[in-house]
């Protein structure tokens, strides 16, 4: 699997998660929470849907979405734990480590596609200008 199609699924899978959450402090009566959370829950899903195009445009908003999942998660965990749930708290915290993670990995790949990128434009330039001296010499 590409690891675009990776992100997209991580993207899509946290949007669920917030959105299962934001439905649920809507039964309860957490009206900024509900809010926040649903509209999160609905960008995360359509930063999946668009993933390519904001992917193309934004060249680090994986690591930005990434970060702002994984607060998220943190926060409902927070919230989960004050609640009382046992465990539900640290599932939801131990998701919201992964997606730091994932945020340092898109990091790492976009430190090592662009050094890549400039060894590749390099060697072209170098090559292109014995190229030239070679017609003319």
């Amino acid at each position: 699997m590409k690891t675009e199609k990776k992100q997209q699924v991580a993207h899509l899978i946290a949007g669920f998660i917030l959105l299962l959450q934001g439905f649920d402090w809507f039964e309860k009566g957490l009206s900024i929470s509900q809010s926040l959370y649903l509209l999160l829950a609905c960008t995360f899903l359509l930063v999946a849907g668009l993933h390519k195009w904001i992917q193309r445009t934004f060249q680090n908003s994986d690591t930005a979405f990434f970060l702002i999942e994984a607060a998220a998660l943190f926060y409902s965990a927070v919230i989960a734990r004050e609640e009382g749930s046992k465990w539900l708290w640290i599932l939801i915290g131990g998701i919201g480590v992964v997606y730091v993670g994932f945020a340092i990995a898109t990091i790492i790949s976009n430190i090592d596609s662009t050094r890549e990128r400039r060894r590749r434009k390099r060697k072209k330039i170098r090559s292109t200008s014995r190229t030239i001296l070679k017609r003319s010499g």
